[in-house]
């Protein structure tokens, strides 16, 4: 086969590929916030950070869905006991609540939206099981965890 013949090749393989795997599109909502790589079980999930207050609060709500291998990952600043709602939120969620030396202590499995229009009062509150202290948290989507083999005991890695 000539050079020539072997260039034009590559190109249109080239040509293929890129049009086959496009650049996803950044969610708006992530525009301008910290991203980072949360490895915890089999799965590996690129994740905003809520690290103050506000973005605490509103979490992931507003948003129609979050893809797979996505996440917010919250740090709560200290080690310590916590509750989260849902509210406003468009889809159910895993929660996987992990102790200040980066271990899982509690998996939440499938938390439920809640129905438009609840009251705040009336959330549900979502808390680890026991008496389990925590100081990170990584909201993933419902089903994620058995998918990727989320446990008590696994460890987590976090690379910004």
């Amino acid at each position: 086969m000539s050079r020539g013949l072997l260039v034009a090749l590559a190109l249109v393989l080239a040509a293929c590929e890129s049009e086959a795997t496009p650049t996803p599109t950044p969610d708006p909502l992530d525009v301008g916030r910290e991203i980072i790589v949360v490895k915890v079980g089999d799965g590996v999930f690129s994740a905003i950070v809520a690290h103050t207050p506000e973005m605490r609060a509103t979490g992931l709500s507003g948003r129609e869905a979050l893809g797979p291998s996505k996440g917010m990952w919250f740090d709560l600043g200290i080690e310590r006991s916590a509750r989260f709602w849902m509210k406003d939120m468009r889809f159910p969620i895993d929660i996987v609540w992990v102790d200040a030396d980066l271990v899982v202590v509690s998996v939440t499995l499938n938390a439920l939206s809640p129905d438009a229009g609840t009251a705040d009062a009336d959330l549900t509150l979502y808390s680890p099981d026991g008496d389990a202290l925590v100081h990170y948290v990584l909201e993933i989507g419902a089903g994620e965890a058995e998918r990727q083999g989320i446990k008590i005991g696994a460890t987590v890695g976090v690379a910004r």
